[in-house]
């Protein structure tokens, strides 16, 4: 149950620069996401996916025909935008988008990421989403597209 019941906005901008190519990178943040997205609404899920193009759903698969959507691309412009809205795992009222932008920079890629939502967030998801951001992108995202 929610204890602070206020309508806030989240606002989180965050830059990871990673050595590998822009190609490379949309595409381990696309098509290949469910190989490194660690965060997830159940420890059994079936698997974690996106589908990169406009409409496309980002959602966790639960099995069938159970799951729960994360949010729909509402613009990508490949290799260097995608913008998602949706809740984003947020469990009360809530807008979200999240936008990952790619600049080259010689043989590396800065990714700049920025997920602004209002609803009702409380102080502790406002901190978990901070916190799970910099998790996804400098750790898990990076070794992921850095590695392959």
């Amino acid at each position: 149950m929610m204890t602070d019941s206020l309508i806030r906005e989240l606002d989180i901008r965050q830059e990871v620069l990673i050595r590998a190519p822009v190609d490379r990178v949309f595409k381990g943040l696309t098509v290949q996401i469910g190989e490194w997205w660690s965060h997830s609404y159940k420890d059994d899920r079936k698997g974690i996916y996106l589908e990169p193009k406009l409409g496309g759903r980002f959602y966790e698969d639960w099995g069938d025909g159970q799951g729960a959507i994360y949010a729909s691309v509402s613009a990508i412009e490949s290799p260097r935008m995608l913008r998602l809205t949706g809740p984003m795992g947020m469990n009360f009222p809530v807008v979200g988008v999240i936008e990952f932008l790619l600049e080259e920079r010689g043989s590396s890629t800065l990714v700049k990421l920025r997920h602004q939502a209002v609803g009702l967030i409380d102080e502790e998801a406002m901190q978990g989403y901070q916190t799970g951001w910099k998790e996804l992108l400098n750790e898990s995202f990076k070794q992921h597209v850095e590695g392959s």
